[in-house]
């Protein structure tokens, strides 16, 4: 993945995503390193986590199959909600995902994506073909079939055989991409030094700006119209307008203008 380690360090600096009152029951089974995934569930939570065998009120269980994960989260009222991910082939990243997965989902933000889609429209229905004939509305004559006159043989066409194109399949987003969607912010203007010292605080790489303006380095989740930083700017994003770097600019995904001082991808 090419921004890997933007995200990682997105992800090192983030702050408790939901604080329970008490410690968090939690079932890991079939985990690598089960003890790995406890305390990155302990730090996305911002509360500690007791392990236990078998949930039996409120608790998070965690279920790896292959590289299949099954998260369920079962609050103190007994509503339970469940998530399904593929993990990926590295394992050293599984507990990461699966930390922001459950995270997620005990603030149940996939629910609230999942919510938010537009219902798809039905087509509007065709207006009726009027053939002229057999009617009496207006000034229009009626003829009948007998008194029509004869229509001119026509010349079949036959257009060349065309094999169908097969349909180009596209790649399916990653897990860690689908997360971090889910994730992402919106803020008009940003201004800052560096990564940290900014109006982002410390949600690096998450928050899609209007216009972002950063003095060293700067790592957005996106642009709409200028992001400027004076060596260094990374969109984790689409970058619509113009980004300039003073030697490095770089975009998730471009539909505008880019510029930089030696390197622009």
């Amino acid at each position: 993945m090419r921004f890997a380690s933007v995200t990682l360090l997105a992800l090192l600096c983030a702050g408790p995503a939901v604080a329970e009152s008490g410690p968090l029951s939690v079932v890991v089974r079939g985990a690598p390193d089960a003890a790995s995934v406890r305390a990155r569930i302990a730090s996305e939570l911002g509360a500690p986590i007791v392990a236990i065998e078998r949930c039996t009120g409120a608790c998070l269980e965690i279920a790896i199959t292959g590289s299949t994960a099954n998260v369920a989260y079962t609050s103190a009222d007994g509503v339970t909600r469940a998530r399904r991910l593929e993990l990926g082939a590295d394992k050293v990243q599984w507990p990461i995902v699966i930390a922001l997965l459950a995270g997620n989902l005990a603030r149940d933000e996939a629910a609230d994506v999942l919510a938010q889609l537009p219902s798809p429209r039905a087509p509007a229905p065709e207006p009726p073909v009027d053939q002229g004939f057999g009617t009496s509305s207006g000034d229009r004559p009626v003829l009948h079939p007998e008194e029509a006159p004869e229509a001119p043989p026509s010349e079949v066409v036959i257009p060349p055989a065309i094999a169908p194109r097969a349909p180009v399949a596209s790649p399916a987003p990653s897990p860690m991409d689908v997360l971090y969607e889910q994730r992402r912010e919106e803020l008009p203007i940003a201004i800052g030094l560096v990564p940290v010292l900014s109006t982002d605080g410390l949600r690096i790489g998450r928050v899609r700006h209007l216009i972002a303006f950063h003095g060293i380095a700067g790592i957005s989740g996106g642009s709409e119209l200028l992001a400027l930083s004076g060596i260094a700017d990374v969109q984790n994003g689409l970058v619509n307008g113009l980004q300039i770097g003073g030697i490095v600019a770089t975009a998730k995904e471009l539909r505008g203008v880019q510029v930089g001082g030696i390197l622009a991808v």
